[in-house]
């Protein structure tokens, strides 16, 4: 069980810096924003995804 919440985080992230990185090109955001986003969104699915397999 732990070991899905840390790749969950890892993956939050991945894409959270890769968005973060995006944002600071093109100067409209600020990064924490992207990361907490990115976070969000994909700790939602997950849940979904957990819900649906149980």
């Amino acid at each position: 069980m732990e070991s899905r919440n840390i790749w969950r985080i890892v993956i939050c992230i991945d894409i959270g810096g890769c968005l973060g990185g995006f944002e600071i090109r093109t100067g409209t955001a600020n990064r924490m924003v992207a990361y907490v986003a990115a976070g969000l969104l994909l700790l939602a699915a997950g849940n979904l995804l957990m819900r649906r397999r149980n």
